[in-house]
């Protein structure tokens, strides 16, 4: 303890760097990975809707319904449109007699965005949901720095048996089927404890019937996937999900 500190500037500037970098990763997980949990989880419900999506209300001024058109459809049913120019761009759009104000001639136009796959293909749209949950949970694993770190501590304690890439790919695997089920969750309703408690009975079997070295490195890569980099985007992924499916409870996907 009385000895003097060795290479007292390379562990101050090692310290400092440290600290910039702990700074950089923080700003950008709130800036960066939170926001983008967001806007996906936002956005992916549109995929499998079956409704409409409100966009915005216009109110056309001075309506003209000498401007209406018909057209028929292969029923028989017909519909009524008028040519609405925006930016440039002219689109039909359907006319609805209870949007229009006779008295003042105003027509309230509402602007709707329709859905992406139809009315009709929203399971096509859930499955591609869950594909894409599956790529980030994937994805966002594979980043993991502590995934990363534990990978080549293990390849370094068990000479090459078991490498580096291995395990992040076996995780970031089980991450990525664990980001999909606690979308089935709340896409679903699913009580939770359906998903947990069957899969740590399984878990608690398998620890019996295992070695202990096996055990003990399945275990800690079960626990270094809750990262910097994975717990902000599912997290916010999967409350923005439930924000747009009026779900209270958009938890649940990280713990799966």
């Amino acid at each position: 303890l009385r000895e003097k500190l060795r290479y007292k500037d390379e562990i101050v500037l090692g310290i400092i760097f440290t600290l910039i970098g702990m700074t950089l990763l923080t700003s950008g997980i709130k800036l960066g990975l939170a926001s983008l949990g967001g806007e996906v989880g936002a956005q992916l419900p549109r995929a499998f809707s079956s409704e409409e999506e409100f966009i915005d209300r216009v109110v056309i001024n001075n309506f003209d319904k000498d401007l209406l058109y018909y057209t028929i459809e292969p029923d028989g049913t017909q519909k009524t449109y008028f040519n609405f120019s925006e930016n440039g761009r002219i689109r039909p759009v359907e006319f609805h007699e209870e949007l229009f104000d006779e008295a003042s001639g105003k027509y309230e136009y509402i602007i709707t965005r329709p859905p992406l796959f139809g009315s009709k293909l929203s399971v096509l749209g859930i499955i591609l949901v869950l594909a894409f949950a599956f790529g980030m949970g994937y994805g966002a694993t594979m980043a993991e720095p502590a995934l990363s770190a534990m990978g080549m501590t293990v390849e370094s304690i068990t000479v090459g048996t078991i490498r580096r890439t291995q395990i992040v790919q076996v995780v970031s695997f089980g991450v990525g089927i664990g980001m999909v089920a606690g979308l089935c969750r709340i896409l679903f309703d699913l009580p939770l404890v359906w998903l947990i408690v069957p899969s740590y009975i399984l878990l608690i079997a398998l620890t019996l019937i295992s070695e202990e070295e096996f055990t003990s490195i399945a275990w800690d890569s079960g626990g270094v996937t809750t990262g910097p980099v994975t717990v902000p985007l599912v997290l916010a992924m999967g409350l923005s999900i439930g924000g747009e499916l009026e779900i209270s409870d958009g938890f649940g996907v990280l713990a799966l």
